[in-house]
């Protein structure tokens, strides 16, 4: 669990307690401040799984790459059926580089990712 991801919890917990605050004295501009809080902690906490996401992403990939790596490189008299692990090979250094080169990008695309697949998942109901 990233640091962002705690402390986003904490802050959209702490959004929600003044929102209802607000909302048992009728002050609405405390509401909506409390709103505001609780936004900015969902996606600070988003912002850190994303990161974690992606931090794992490039460890697996990384990992997948080696043992691929590794078996086609030592696969040079093996059946064609064996070889056909190269192009993998090639995604998956392609997706390593891209993440180790590109970090804020590929935490974007991963985020952008997650939103989607929320939306698929709750059809943007709240």
């Amino acid at each position: 669990m990233d640091k962002d991801e705690i402390e986003g919890g904490a802050r959209a917990f702490a959004g929600k307690a003044e929102e209802a605050l607000g909302e048992a004295t009728g002050d609405e501009d405390l509401q909506r401040e409390g709103m505001r809080h609780q936004a900015a902690g969902e996606a600070q906490k988003l912002f850190g799984a994303a990161k974690d996401a992606a931090r794992s992403a490039s460890h697996t990939a990384g990992a997948a790459f080696e043992s691929v790596r590794d078996s086609v490189a030592g696969g040079a008299g093996r059946a064609p059926e064996d070889r056909a692990a190269a192009p993998a090979s090639d995604g998956a250094a392609w997706v390593a580089d891209f993440v180790r080169e590109q970090p804020v990008l590929a935490l974007f695309g991963a985020a952008t990712l997650g939103y989607a697949l929320a939306f698929l998942f709750h059809g943007g109901r709240r």
